[in-house]
């Protein structure tokens, strides 16, 4: 599992509308920018373009994340983070 951070961005509604159709056009659509991680090291270590995703304030983004790293650990999940994820883990 890779963990990481991240913020969801507003496309322009033409292009929104391109990759919905380019794509299942019932499935929910997010377009995010993932910190300290492009697109192709992204495709290149994980291979999908699919994110889960929790919305959290900010301040408790360390907390939360550690808490996710944790969780996944109990379960025998071999964790990855993910591009500038590990700074928060250090704090």
């Amino acid at each position: 599992m890779h963990i990481g951070t991240g913020t969801g961005v507003e496309l322009p509604e033409e292009e929104f509308e391109r990759r919905r159709r380019a794509t299942n056009y019932e499935w929910p659509l997010l377009n995010a920018v993932l910190d300290g991680v492009s697109r192709n090291d992204l495709m290149a270590g994980h291979q999908s373009n699919h994110l889960t995703i929790a919305y959290v304030d900010e301040a408790l983004l360390p907390e939360v994340l550690q808490a996710f790293v944790a969780q996944a650990l109990t379960q025998n999940i071999k964790v990855y983070t993910a591009g500038n994820a590990w700074q928060l883990l250090s704090k």
